[in-house]
């Protein structure tokens, strides 16, 4: 395995990774697009090349949830508060599964 800690807290941790990697990736999707027009191409190229930029960025987006790595329920942010939890108590673990 990578690291140490329990799975929930790698999951989070990737999870916060991708988030930070997402504005880089749609900086590059567009500046990718107004190199390939500038280089001298159409506007139809600069698309084809910003439509696989947001590609990207779609897939990374997707990485940027934290799931639970035991039944892939969606996990909530480190900061966000449960409704369920009431109260300040905040859960460390999967809701569904109980996994921690």
């Amino acid at each position: 395995m990578n690291g140490g800690g329990d799975p929930i807290t790698r999951e989070r941790a990737r999870a916060v990774a991708a988030r930070k990697v997402l504005p880089w990736v749609v900086a590059s999707a567009l500046g990718a697009a107004a190199l390939v027009k500038v280089a001298g191409a159409t506007w139809g190229g600069a698309a084809g090349v910003l439509g696989a930029g947001v590609l990207l960025a779609v897939f990374v987006s997707t990485l940027a949830v934290a799931r639970c790595p035991e039944c892939g329920r969606r996990l909530p942010r480190p900061g966000a508060e449960p409704a369920a939890a009431g109260g300040g108590a905040r859960l460390k673990g999967c809701a569904r599964c109980g996994a921690a």
